[in-house]
Parts: structure tokens; sequence; C-alpha cells
């Protein structure tokens, strides 16, 4: 977000929070804000209804990695289907016995309409005579062309830089038919040809920095 013009602290307003004790809210009795989470507390009353807040807020893109299996109910798996168009869910956790929902039910719930990544590997799922192929969303997606790209460039400081534009590389070799099939990933089987796609974009960013 910060990247297309909005300031810091407006971004981080749009992001919610919640974990073991709760919303991120700075009133919460249980405290716990150190580090990063104060960063994202919210002037809002202290919760720990999850289904509640995700009501209220509406959100968009709604993001697990809380390793609590079913987090995602069905109840707010229809909600999200509710408040958006396409819903995004993205149950990161894994592995699968701590997905926060599976592909089926994310699917099923939205009324096939989510689009979905998850941590741990779904089988396809079917729905209406559509069949969707849920994407893994996977640091080896990343890594492999992280390290092809900074030891062939000699790139002795890894800023964020590198890391947004393997991941914009990784956006960029997404298909339209992986698109169409309910994958926001390249498939996995063709990992090797996006880690050279990710090495050739850093050495092209080091070469730039260089000049």
């Amino acid at each position: 977000m910060v990247l297309e013009g909005i300031s810091i602290e407006d971004a981080r307003k749009k992001i919610w929070m919640f974990d073991i004790d709760g919303l991120l809210a700075n009133e919460r009795p249980e405290g716990n804000l150190e580090g990063h989470k104060k960063y994202y507390a919210k002037d809002h009353a202290p919760s720990k209804d999850f289904t509640a807040l995700v009501n209220e807020i509406k959100p968009s893109i709604l993001i697990g990695a809380s390793a609590t299996f079913g987090a995602f109910t069905p109840d707010i798996l229809q909600a999200m289907g509710k408040f958006n168009d396409r819903p995004v869910i993205f149950a990161l956790s894994n592995p699968t016995d701590k997905a926060e929902c599976t592909a089926e039910q994310a699917y099923i719930n939205t009324e096939g309409r989510c689009i979905f990544a998850s941590g741990s590997p779904f089988p396809p799922v079917k729905i209406n005579g559509q069949t969707f192929k849920p994407g893994q969303g996977n640091n080896a997606y990343i890594f492999p062309g992280v390290a092809l790209g900074i030891l062939t460039s000699g790139i002795h400081h890894i800023s964020e830089d590198v890391f947004l534009i393997a991941s914009e590389t990784v956006a960029e070799c997404v298909t339209e038919d992986d698109l169409k099939n309910g994958r926001i990933y390249p498939p996995l089987g063709e990992i090797q040809e996006v880690s050279i796609q990710i090495a050739v974009k850093i050495l092209e960013y080091a070469y730039k920095e260089r000049e």
C-alpha cells in the first residue's frame, strides 16, 4: 500500500490484527502489545469474538497464520462472501491439520467466488461443474530465486526491495489459465522457471543500483 502512495500510518489503519488475546486494541486488559503489535493496535473496545469483529469490520482480505484449525468458520466465510464479490481467503497455517479452513470449505461457503491460497496443499474442488485448483502460498516460490539472484549479482545488502521484486515476479508468472482455475500462484511444478525469472529481475535491480 505504501508503494501505491498511501502513508505508512494510513496503511496500518487498514490492517486489523487478532491474536491469542483477541483484537489488538489499545485498552485490552491482557495488554501484550509489545514490539510491532503496538503499531496496529486500534482504539476499539477489546474483543475476543472473531466472528463479531469480521461482521463489524467487513474486511476484503482474511489472512490466517494462527495454526488454529477451523478458525475460519463457515459463518465467517459466508460473511466474507456477503461483503465482497471476490473475497480473499488465505489460510496459511500448516500442516493441514492446523489450517484455518480447507479449500473446499472456502469455495463452498463463498459459492466459488473466493480467491484462495493455503500454506498446505489441498486437492482440487469441484462446485457446480467448475473445478478449482487451489494455490499454495509457500516461501519456496521466493527463496530459491532470491538466493540465485543474490549469488549471481554479488549483492552484499539484501534490502526489502529484493523481496518486493521477488513477490511481484511471482505474481507476473500467474497466467490467465491459472486464474480461471482459482490459482493465484503458479503451479509448484513451474517453480524452477519462476526462480530463474526472480533471479533475472534481481540482477537487473542490482545493476541499476550500481549505476
